[in-house]
């Protein structure tokens, strides 16, 4: 796994499957505790002694969750909150790979990259 640290803090990280060609590029952002107390995000990472959550992967703001359940509302509101999220990854994984291309998916670039 490679990862760059970015001025802001963040850290960009890129890593291919085991075994294929299948290369992920993804940004994480500087938690302020051990994410097993009160974790603010759902996938974290431990680098250079610092912990680390995925950017898109963040817990719900109070005022999105305080939405009705299953109501179009919440729905939409959510949607957005997450379009929001994932445009903040891409923009910085470009910042540290700007020649990075592929899938755009839920805040990651999937890409096909020759092993070699």
């Amino acid at each position: 796994m490679d990862t760059i640290e970015l001025p802001c803090g963040a850290i960009v990280q890129r890593y291919r499957v085991i075994g294929t060609d299948h290369v992920v590029y993804q940004a994480c952002r500087p938690l302020e505790h051990c994410p097993t107390r009160g974790a603010s995000h759902s996938t974290w990472w431990r680098h250079d002694e610092r912990w680390y959550g995925r950017v898109g992967t963040d817990r719900l703001p109070p005022e999105l969750d305080a939405l009705p359940a299953m109501s179009a509302e919440r729905s939409r509101a959510v949607d957005d909150w997450h379009a929001g999220l994932y445009d903040d990854a891409y923009r910085l994984i470009l910042v540290a790979y700007p020649g990075a291309t592929g899938r755009r998916d839920m805040g990651e670039i999937h890409a096909t990259e020759p092993r070699g």
